[in-house]
């Protein structure tokens, strides 16, 4: 059944489907190809296909998440440089959860590292995006769609994490992957940093749904840009 979703500030959330009313656990999200903007050269992130919800109470409306990507593994942004135009973030909402506002936030952070593991994690922001009022009135999966704007081009060879802040206190469900792996998506629940690989009942088995649009630029030597503290954050 097709679904319609109202947004506000001019923000799209794509359906993906769903049957409204029946429970979480029959509606497997539909197989979709990730397919890049029109004013995108490639897309970083979490680009696996959805094959389930997260546990319970992992999504209150109130958290960050952050996705771990090394662009030049996805993109071949020749020119030395890119930015993220668009953040995503695959939502899964049952029928007693909508109507849902939100304010979404998107932002590029550093990478640091920690020093007993190699593990990196979070680090300072790099871009911090406007934020953004959603209202999600039909239950199903919904691909939240955030723009950043005015974030300079970065160093592409260095790796960062994508990150999107919810408030408003709206429940939901991650759509995740089927494919686990620690040091790679985390969310701050209001306490730091949590590695999600470690939540029992984060996700059953798989990484959320997270992933960018990117824009490749030419990067000049001189170009002041916040990946300095990206290259900073890796050895500290």
């Amino acid at each position: 059944m097709k679904t319609h979703a109202r947004i506000i500030a001019c923000i799209c959330l794509l359906i993906l489907g769903a049957a409204a009313g029946a429970p979480a656990a029959d509606l497997p999200p539909e197989r979709w190809d990730h397919p890049a903007e029109a004013t995108a050269d490639c897309q970083i992130g979490n680009l696996n296909d959805a094959v389930g919800i997260s546990g319970p109470e992992l999504f209150t409306g109130n958290e960050a998440f952050a996705y771990l990507v090394n662009p030049q593994d996805q993109c071949g942004c020749t020119e030395g440089g890119f930015t993220v135009e668009t953040f995503y973030q695959l939502l899964f909402f049952e029928p007693q959860q909508v109507p849902a506002l939100m304010q979404v936030v998107p932002r590029l952070l550093a990478v640091n590292i920690a020093p007993t593991t190699g593990c990196m994690f979070p680090g300072p922001e790099v871009c911090l995006g406007q934020p953004v009022t959603i209202l999600v009135e039909e239950p199903g999966y919904q691909l939240v769609t955030v723009p950043m704007e005015q974030c300079p081009l970065q160093w592409f060879d260095q790796p960062y994490f994508l990150s999107l802040g919810y408030e408003g206190g709206s429940p939901a469900f991650l759509a995740i992957d089927d494919q686990p792996a620690p040091c790679v998506e985390y969310v701050d629940r209001g306490f730091g940093w949590e590695d999600m690989f470690l939540i029992p009942d984060k996700t059953g088995g798989g990484k959320h749904i997270l992933f960018g649009d990117v824009v490749c630029g030419a990067l000049s030597v001189d170009n002041e840009t916040g990946s300095w503290g990206t290259i900073k954050s890796l050895y500290r």
